[in-house]
């Protein structure tokens, strides 16, 4: 049997942790939750998870300034990130990523098709092995 990787859900609204939670459990992770940013950034040092599901828009510390001060830190910078936000561009396409501005893995739109994000769990968590 596989190793169970721990995953991150770091979102200000409950009802999205708990849907996220209960289908990365069914996919066979482990899933620890921060309910704000800055939350998430404590967890995260405190635990080191597999990957972190990030929320883009959160009250307090928004999950872009969490995605840039993990990358940032030495003790942290290997965690892949997959972050989640609604808020889309003027072509509706979701708002892209600047390595240089934001250094996520990897981006989904909000709410997530759950095929694409197990599909993104997967491939951030493989990669990182």
């Amino acid at each position: 049997m596989p190793e169970k990787k721990t995953v991150l859900v770091c979102d200000d609204d409950e009802s999205i942790r708990k849907s996220l939670r209960s289908s990365l459990e069914f996919w066979g992770h482990s899933v620890i939750e921060a309910g704000d940013g800055l939350e998430g950034l404590e967890v995260a040092r405190l635990h080191r998870p597999d990957l972190v599901v990030l929320d883009m828009l959160m009250p307090g510390l928004s999950g872009d300034q969490v995605c840039r001060d993990l990358k940032g830190d030495d003790s942290t910078c290997g965690i892949p990130i997959l972050l989640l936000s609604g808020v889309k561009d003027e072509a509706g396409l979701g708002m892209g990523l600047d390595p240089d501005y934001l250094p996520a893995d990897r981006f989904l739109d909000k709410p997530p098709n759950m095929k694409e994000l197990r599909a993104a769990v997967e491939a951030l968590l493989d990669a990182a092995s």
